[in-house]
């Protein structure tokens, strides 16, 4: 990824880096559990949270961390078929509870805005998501 894909989620990392700056994105699951099962219908469901790392090459080829983000009691939902021991994944739902901004080298980023664009980017790109999941 580049700054300039990251700044859709992250306003402002493109224009202190440099558009099309390389960007590591590091992540570290701090919580993932909460699953539950339905009898009432074929979903699946657990809660997730997760810091996010987001680190800019910077042009002298040195790297700095430019963004640390928590997210924090991300809910999801998904079914699982089993044939023949393949398993085929399809995610229904994905929804962040809250979203922390930890650190911020490049301005000043709101926590519901990053919040809002994660959730309206997991409900219009779950079908691409259970796309690329179907194939693999």
């Amino acid at each position: 990824m580049t700054t300039t894909e990251v700044g859709i989620l992250l306003p402002g990392i493109a224009d202190y880096y440099g558009a099309g700056q390389p960007v590591d994105v590091w992540f570290n699951v701090t919580e993932l559990g909460r699953f539950g099962v339905s009898e009432a219908n074929t979903e699946m469901s657990g809660l997730l949270s997760l810091m996010l790392e987001f680190y800019v090459t910077k042009t002298d080829g040195t790297q700095e961390m430019a963004c640390q983000l928590e997210l924090v009691d991300t809910k999801f939902k998904f079914t699982a078929l089993i044939d023949n021991m393949d398993i085929a994944l399809n995610i229904t739902k994905v929804n962040t509870d809250s979203v922390y901004v930890d650190s911020d080298t490049f301005g000043d980023l709101n926590a519901f805005l990053i919040k809002t664009k994660l959730n309206n980017g997991f409900r219009f790109g779950l079908p691409l998501i259970n796309h690329v999941l179907a194939n693999h």
